[in-house]
């Protein structure tokens, strides 16, 4: 099972800026479970006595899959296996979004990365009066 953070829709008015401390707050989609990858080929079914027509063993396969595909959705978002997936996922987007800056010469500034499900980030944090699309046109003539 893979777990993912869709970052399709994330725009700059996800993002505030704190500049006495130097970091970009970014609010993203909470991570999601994506369908299990159930491999049937792998699959043997074992029976006893009668024959399995064709038929009873496609109908076999299919709910042994459906239950598979249960199980192992329901495994995917037991709290410890979640809790693990948001914090790497958290990880990962922070590392994708200060690449860039390190590449311009902008290491000094770090990135947090808030799930859309947490609470409202600490004002004592964030600075949102400005919004990170004008404090970037500032950055900008700055140069």
């Amino acid at each position: 099972v893979d777990y993912f953070i869709d970052l399709a829709n994330v725009s700059l008015s996800e993002a505030r800026w704190n500049a006495q401390k130097r970091v970009v707050l970014v609010t993203v989609p909470d991570v999601r479970i994506a369908k299990p990858n159930i491999d049937v080929a792998e699959m043997t079914l074992e029976q006893k006595g009668l024959i399995v027509t064709r038929v009873a063993s496609a109908q076999l396969v299919k709910r042994a899959v459906a239950k598979a595909d249960r199980y192992a959705t329901e495994r995917a978002g037991r709290f410890d296996f979640m809790n693990k997936a948001r914090e790497d996922g958290r990880r990962a987007v922070k590392e994708l979004l200060e690449l860039p800056l390190r590449a311009s010469g902008r290491g000094d500034i770090r990135v947090e990365v808030r799930y859309a499900s947490e609470s409202s980030p600490s004002r004592e944090l964030v600075d949102g009066s400005t919004p990170i699309a004008e404090v970037l046109a500032q950055v900008r003539t700055a140069r």
